[in-house]
């Protein structure tokens, strides 16, 4: 009896052929443990958490842990924001990204999720990355400046009266 080697589409298109054509003499027991492991797999679920918020800069937690596999487990996880990251394909659920940039407003991320026979799902889940606060510097070393608590102070009670 030919031995299928699961690997991708094209894997799975020769494992049919040579399913097929060995079906034929096969027994039904073996009819039915190679249809099951061929044809019976169900697709992981993946499950991309979110909406994540963070700042540029910092380090952002990624959490895909409720990503599951009906019939199997899963064995990678991959994170992918286009053009900025990408964490190619991990054991653990949790990703720590960092965002180098100057990126401000919404953006999607996405994880793949892929199962001990090769199947593949994804989710997208929502980085709210917000514009960073504006400072503003203010010199107090002309004698026109008053600190704060001054003017306030100032305004507070002699306008109040």
């Amino acid at each position: 009896m030919n031995k299928i080697k699961k690997v991708g589409i094209v894997g799975f298109l020769m494992a049919t052929v040579v399913l097929l054509s060995s079906l034929a003499y096969a027994t039904p027991n073996e009819k039915r443990r190679y249809s099951k492991s061929v044809f019976d797999n169900e697709s992981p679920v993946a499950d991309a958490g979110g909406p994540y918020f963070g700042r540029c800069f910092e380090w952002i937690t990624l959490d895909g842990s409720k990503s599951y596999d009906p019939d199997g487990k899963i064995v990678g996880y991959r994170w992918i924001l286009k053009g900025l990251i990408d964490t190619g394909w991990v054991k653990d659920p949790i990703a720590k990204i960092k965002i180098s940039s100057k990126f401000t407003g919404f953006l999607t991320i996405t994880l793949i999720v892929k199962d001990n026979n090769g199947a593949t799902d994804s989710d997208v889940a929502t980085l709210v990355l917000p514009k960073p606060p504006i400072y503003i510097k203010r010199s107090l070393s002309t004698k026109t400046d008053l600190p704060f608590f001054h003017i306030f102070h100032h305004i507070f009670i002699h306008y109040i009266r």
